[in-house]
């Protein structure tokens, strides 16, 4: 009888030292993996921190249109360049010696002031070009609606 009970208490103590080191292995594992994902989510928040986005936006109607341009992203633009990319026939841009523009913080924005002819096009593809504490030389190319 002693020896029965003896086997039954080894067999018990194995099996509880088994699965002790199975789950904290399992365990180890998720960690490893939610530490990686922790690291990699903390890295790109560290880099959308310096980044900056260029964007523009439409107010007005003819014959004056306002074409607003403004930082959307967490960190100061510099150096903020733009190019038309479609042809400006009929309309007459009149602020835009402003660029290229020193420096932009984020929510900030500068406006370029047009005159819109009779027959001009409905929409202006502007490329906007940039520097941030992430890269130089960013570019964003957007269709901006101008219908009045």
């Amino acid at each position: 009888m002693e020896v029965v009970s003896l086997i039954i208490s080894i067999v018990a103590i194995v099996f509880t030292i088994y699965t002790y080191f199975r789950y904290d292995k399992k365990l180890k594992e998720q960690e490893s993996t939610i530490n990686k994902w922790q690291i990699i989510k903390f890295k790109e928040e560290e880099n959308n921190s310096k980044k900056a986005f260029i964007k523009g936006s439409a107010n007005g109607g003819t014959p004056k249109m306002k074409i607003r341009v403004f930082n959307a992203g967490k960190a100061i633009a510099k150096n903020i360049r733009i190019e038309y990319l479609s042809d400006l026939q009929k309309i007459i841009v009149l602020d835009d010696k402003i660029f290229p523009y020193d420096f932009m913080n984020p929510q900030d924005s500068a406006d370029i002031i047009m005159l819109l002819e009779y027959g001009h096009v409905p929409t202006i593809k502007i490329k906007f070009i940039w520097d941030d504490d992430y890269q130089k030389d960013n570019e964003y190319v957007q269709n901006i609606s101008i219908r009045s």
